[in-house]
C-alpha cells in the first residue's frame, strides 16, 4: 500500500488535471495495529520504535506534516 500511494501522490493522482500542487491533504482511515504498520513502513521506523507506539483508541487521529526537507 505505500508503495502505490506514494507512487500516486508523486504522479498528482490525487490532484485535478492541469493543477499540480504541493499542497495536498490525504486522509487515511484504518485500524490501529494497520495504522502502526503503515506509519512505520512510511518513515522507515525500526522494530523497536514501531513498538514504542501504542495503538490508537477508537475514532483517534493523527496528523503527519511534512517538515524541512520534504
Amino acid at each position: 500500500f505505500r508503495e502505490t500511494l506514494r507512487a500516486d501522490i508523486d504522479i498528482g493522482r490525487f490532484q485535478p488535471p492541469d493543477e499540480w500542487t504541493h499542497n495536498m491533504n490525504l486522509i487515511i482511515v484504518s485500524h490501529g495495529l494497520a495504522l502502526r504498520v503503515f506509519l512505520m513502513r512510511w518513515y522507515k521506523w525500526t522494530v523497536q520504535q514501531f513498538e514504542g507506539l501504542h495503538n490508537f483508541g477508537n475514532g483517534g487521529m493523527i496528523v503527519m506534516q511534512t517538515g524541512t526537507g520534504g
